[in-house]
């Protein structure tokens, strides 16, 4: 009886081991294939600036076209005294000022 447990449990980490190594080999695979096969060949192009004008065959209106309709107009602020405070539920309460902002930032 003990040999039959003994035959069964080989087999069965037999068994465990083809599939583990069957899901892993696809795993990879995935993984390789998801990446771009680690293809440098093509780099992100950079677009440059621009205006979106169409998308998905509707037509998108110019920024240009824009109407202002806030109820005091326009809003300008004192870029010098300008601070954005970020508290609340965060581990490190910080405070950007506008220089800030638009130097140390990627603007898309």
């Amino acid at each position: 009886m003990r040999d039959i447990m003994l035959k069964n449990n080989i087999k069965f980490v037999k068994v465990f081991h083809y599939f583990s190594l069957a899901g892993l080999t696809v795993l990879g695979l995935f993984t390789v294939i998801a990446t771009g096969g680690g293809d440098n060949e093509n780099p992100t192009e950079d677009l440059g600036a621009g205006e979106i004008t169409e998308y998905e065959g509707q037509k998108l209106s110019s920024i240009n076209d824009f109407r202002e309709n806030s109820i005091l107009g326009p809003q300008f602020i004192d870029q010098e005294d300008y601070e954005l405070t970020v508290t609340g539920l965060v581990e490190t309460p910080t405070a950007y000022t506008y220089d800030n902002i638009i130097n140390n930032f990627d603007h898309f």
